[in-house]
């Protein structure tokens, strides 16, 4: 396995954000907020991802936090203040974390700053990742925090818990995988990602189907193209109004 982010992150030279899949290395775990450190190690081994805790085997979906949170347009002046937030309650866990970096809407400066500011040896930052590493993500994390649409569209998918903070996704159709939270305060945050991490959250997603579909929206609309008849019914215009 290649250690060179770790080795650099000792140092406090962290490597450059880029595309890749989370890095293998040796690095500490709170075995909750108010405990001390753990800790923790996670390496490739043929292929898979496998994580050791204290000394003992562990999923490494149980230390994986995904953050992914974007600007919020009418609230652009607030995107750092509402991003240092983010960061702090998921750091006090001391849980190993992959950052997405924002998209380009105003205040996406203000969160790449306060990511910057944030980085330390738990946390892996990525300014953007390709599809299949993002589904490795989602299926790898324990949940995803933010205000990400991910977090309502595809993890449903992958069973995968989601703090949904803001109003960025508000009345968006949700699946039961999602829990909102409306202010951006630490604490309340928190809160949340603790409820998301219990086994019997978790357990409530064991048959969570996603409401957005099953994948298979494209042969459905092939079907209905290949049935159609092309007659005078479908081609002759009709005013409604």
């Amino acid at each position: 396995a290649d250690y060179r982010y770790w080795q650099e992150a000792l140092t406090g030279n962290f490597l450059p954000v880029h595309e890749d899949s989370p890095q293998p290395g040796f690095y500490r775990k709170r075995t909750g907020k108010a405990a001390g450190y753990v800790p923790a190690a996670i390496w490739d081994q043929d292929g898979a991802l496998l994580a050791v805790v204290n000394g003992r085997p562990e999923p490494p979906l149980s230390i994986w936090t995904y953050v992914c949170q974007h600007p919020v347009t009418e609230q652009a002046i607030y995107a750092e203040e509402q991003m240092r937030a983010t960061l702090e309650a998921v750091t006090a866990f001391g849980y190993q974390t992959v950052i997405i970096y924002p998209n380009n809407d105003a205040g996406s400066s203000a969160i790449q700053e306060c990511i910057r500011q944030h980085r330390n040896i738990n946390i892996r930052v990525e300014r953007n990742v390709s599809r299949q590493v993002f589904a490795a993500l989602m299926k790898l994390s324990s949940v995803i925090v933010g205000n990400s649409s991910s977090g309502i569209i595809e993890a449903p998918t992958f069973k995968l818990p989601a703090v949904n903070i803001g109003r960025r996704q508000e009345r968006r159709l949700q699946a039961r995988n999602v829990i909102n939270v409306l202010k951006h305060k630490p604490k309340a945050i928190s809160l949340a990602i603790k409820k998301a991490l219990t086994d019997n959250f978790k357990k409530n997603l064991k048959d969570l189907g996603n409401p957005y579909g099953d994948g298979y929206s494209s042969q459905r609309i092939i079907k209905i193209l290949e049935d159609t008849p092309l007659d005078e019914k479908l081609l002759f215009k009709k005013i409604v109004y």
